[in-house]
């Protein structure tokens, strides 16, 4: 929903209150296509490409079948898919 990082608690903030916020963004987000667009939301794209194995369980668990990172690595445009 906020684009926000998942991979682990901001500055001041318990365990629990990241768990909640992670499976609130993984959910909500999901939530506002489902209502908006009408289409079942089966895949993420996680926030700057980053996760952690928590994030992945919690993605399953509720219910996504795939998700999306990125490879972190120099590319020329000419390497570039585009369409």
């Amino acid at each position: 929903m906020s684009h926000r990082n998942l991979t682990g608690p901001e500055k001041n903030e318990t365990f629990k209150e990241y768990f909640d916020i992670m499976e609130k963004e993984l959910s909500g987000s999901r939530g506002i296509i489902k209502r908006n667009l009408n289409r079942e939301v089966k895949y993420l794209a996680y926030p700057y490409g980053n996760t952690t194995p928590l994030v992945v369980e919690l993605a399953k668990k509720l219910g996504y079948r795939g998700a999306l990172s990125i490879k972190r690595e120099a590319t020329r445009f000419s390497s570039t898919i585009i369409g």
